[in-house]
């Protein structure tokens, strides 16, 4: 069909005769008109719509810095940012003009205008042979209220490289460049309020704003009160000595408590609701490692002799600091060799703080135990402080991630501990939470009859963390899974937008499915596997959350 349909044309072509001849010159002039004009104008629409696309990719790329950036330097980043996209399109790809609008605000819009020459292809008409096309864009910063926690993981694991530098290192640089772009300009600063929340197995609350520690303060368990401030691990029965509070031990220790808090019961656990003395369970109770079974800094315990030397069952403790049989009150009678009554012994701690000073290290023996995260910062507009904090964190330590998320949520919260956010019902107020992680939840298990270390959850035993009997790190794992997931569905809830970020180097290091469940939605769940990665992320973050939009 194709080869006859060529041999007619052909015969056309060769028709001498006037009528086939003027036919056919009359009916091919329009149709290759026709044709022509529609490549071209084809073309030149492609043309135009990307000359738009790069327009506002570059506008939206340099909008945020228009408050800390020079015009030159603002033109530069802009043209590299539209070129990238634009590439060899048109004779003259260009920007024409930056005017950075300086209101009474500050710098806070930012128009960009941009042209690009096409040169038709197909045909050339007397006066159009070059078409220039323009677009502009505007970015204006927003007029809604920011409040933002940034919720990182300190493990141990965050040491280790992702690329040029340490995983802790590629983020804090991630973190402080979302930092500078949310304080860019004025305006944006004076609407953005970020608290930053690191954790490791515990959260650290850090100094009020005076300075004191908060063991006085109306939302911690000062008396004693709450159903698990005493528990299986502090027995105070038939003693002599009654101390009012964990924080008495800490004074007959003569050490200063850290500063971490242990999970809150039931639902307090894992939701923002105010502590209060009326409810005992809602209050929190400060973090206090018991001393565990043997003789002081020593880790094997022998069933036989109840001392570090033996022979026969021996369990081994990470947390024995103290004399089992030491202290200076009367009580019950001394204990034998069984284990659970000689880690509740009380009377022990009465050692009226010169017998045995521990340090206040989290890594070290000592009623710190594993409080080793860098104390979280409350929200501030103060750009400096955020960052000064961001370069304090060091990796340590497991991954909590149900702490971690329900603190970070607290700091938002216009509910006490804090009390720093706005109400939820503030329509122009939007609560975002940025969560960071490089691994899973893990709590170890440990050889003794607590099966497991010290944490805010007590130990495995004590089944604070859900109603199911934990024996082993992958089951309690599991179980702070379904309690991180819980905290998530009630922050999101409440009207909290949820940013997820797996910092994954290897394969399976995060759990990409629970990160994508506890997000807002999947395409606000990111995953990066190395430094440069980690940085464009906190970027898409950053431009994504709406602080600088388009107008055109």
């Amino acid at each position: 069909m194709r080869k006859f349909a060529l041999r007619q044309f052909a015969a056309l072509r060769r028709d001498r005769q006037g009528t086939v001849a003027i036919t056919f010159a009359l009916t091919i002039i329009p149709t290759v008109l026709a044709v022509g004009s529609a490549v071209d104008y084809t073309r030149a629409a492609t043309l135009k719509s990307r000359l738009q696309a790069a327009t506002d990719a570059a506008a939206l790329a340099v909008g945020g810095t228009i408050g800390e950036k020079t015009d030159a330097e603002i033109r530069a980043r802009a043209t590299t940012e539209f070129l990238a996209i634009m590439g060899g399109e048109g004779e003259n790809a260009k920007l024409d003009d930056i005017e950075p609008i300086v209101v009474s605000e500050g710098r806070t819009k930012l128009t960009l205008n941009s042209e690009v020459t096409y040169v038709p292809r197909m045909i050339r008409i007397p006066g159009m042979e070059r078409v220039v096309m323009k677009a502009q864009s505007q970015t204006l910063v927003s007029n809604l209220d920011y409040e933002i926690a940034l919720v990182f993981d300190n493990s141990g694991s965050m040491a280790e490289s992702a690329g040029g530098k340490t995983k802790m290192k590629a983020a804090q640089d991630a973190a402080k460049r979302l930092i500078d772009i949310m304080y860019a300009n004025d305006a944006s600063a004076r609407r953005t309020k970020m608290a930053l929340v690191p954790f490791t197995l515990s959260v650290n609350v850090g100094k009020q704003p005076s300075g004191a520690d908060y063991s006085t303060a109306g939302w911690v368990d000062s008396a004693g009160q709450s159903p698990i401030h005493w528990g299986n691990n502090f027995n105070r029965t038939g003693s002599a000595w009654q101390p009012g509070s964990r924080f008495d031990l800490f004074t007959e220790l003569n050490v200063a408590w850290a500063g971490c808090m242990e999970a809150r019961p039931g639902a307090y656990g894992v939701n923002d609701a105010p502590a209060n003395v009326a409810d005992p369970a809602s209050l929190f109770v400060p973090m206090f490692a018991p001393d565990e079974p043997g003789d002081k800094d020593k880790t094997s315990y022998y069933l036989s002799t109840g001392t570090s030397s033996g022979s026969g069952t021996r369990y081994t403790y990470d947390n024995s600091y103290l004399s089992d049989l030491g202290g200076s009150c009367s009580g019950p009678a001394t204990p034998s060799t069984d284990v659970t009554k000689r880690q509740a012994q009380i009377c022990k701690y009465k050692i009226n703080k010169v017998a045995s000073r521990r340090t206040d290290n989290g890594a070290a023996r000592g009623p710190n135990r594993n409080c080793d995260a860098k104390p979280l910062l409350r929200m501030t507009n103060d750009p400096l402080k955020l960052k000064n904090a961001v370069d304090t964190m060091v990796a340590a330590g497991n991954t909590n991630l149900v702490e971690g998320f329900a603190w970070g949520w607290r700091t938002i919260s216009p509910n006490n501990p804090f009390a720093d956010g706005r109400p939820y019902s503030d329509v122009d107020t939007r609560k975002i939470i940025i969560l960071l992680t490089d691994g899973q939840n893990a709590w170890n298990s440990a050889s003794n009859h607590n099966k497991s270390i010290w944490s805010p959850f007590g130990f495995y035993p004590d089944k604070r963390l859900s109603s199911v009997d934990v024996t082993s790190s992958g089951q309690a794992a599991d179980e702070m899974d379904k309690r991180t997931l819980e905290s998530c569905t009630l922050a999101k809830s409440a009207g909290v937008k949820v940013y997820t970020v797996g910092f994954s180097v290897k394969s399976g290091d995060v759990d990409r499915v629970l990160l994508e469940k506890c997000a807002t939605s999947p395409s606000m769940a990111y995953i990066a596997s190395n430094a440069t990665q980690i940085q464009t992320v906190f970027e898409e973050i950053a431009a994504s959350i709406g602080t600088l939009r388009l107008t055109h």
